[in-house]
C-alpha cells in the first residue's frame, strides 16, 4: 500500500503544479522521477527499518530515524535528478530538454508581448 502512495504524491504535486491534461513531456519527466524516487527511497526506508516497526507512540529516536531517512533519501533523489538532466554523453532527459525550452519560448513571448505595448 505504501508504495502506491509513495508513486502518488508527485503526480498530485505535478497537478497542484501545472493542472490536468499535462502535456506530453511533464508526464514522461514524473514517470522518470516516480521510478526513480521509488528506487531510492524505498531501499532507504528499508535500510533505516521504517517499515518493520509499529508505532503506537514515537520517541525521539523513531523521529529522528524518520527524518535521516527522509533526509537521505530526499538528497539522494535530488543528487541522481539533477545528474540526470546534465548527462551530456546521453543528451540529458529528454522530457526535461522539452520541458527547459517550452519556458523559454514562453519567456519570449512574455518579453515580447511587454515591448509591443
Amino acid at each position: 500500500m505504501f508504495p502506491l502512495l509513495l508513486a502518488a504524491i508527485p503526480a498530485l504535486a505535478l497537478t497542484l503544479r501545472v493542472n490536468l491534461p499535462w502535456e506530453r513531456p511533464y508526464a514522461q519527466a514524473l514517470l522518470i522521477f516516480t521510478l526513480l524516487a521509488l528506487l531510492v527511497k524505498m531501499p532507504v526506508f528499508y535500510a533505516f527499518r521504517l517499515y518493520a516497526r509499529y508505532w503506537r507512540y514515537a520517541s525521539m529516536d523513531e523521529l529522528t530515524a524518520i527524518e535521516l531517512a527522509v533526509g537521505i533519501s530526499s538528497a539522494m533523489v535530488t543528487a541522481l535528478t539533477y545528474l540526470g538532466q546534465g548527462l551530456s554523453w546521453l543528451g540529458g532527459l529528454p522530457a526535461c530538454r522539452q520541458i527547459r525550452r517550452r519556458q523559454a519560448q514562453g519567456c519570449r513571448a512574455r518579453c515580447r508581448s511587454l515591448m509591443v505595448c
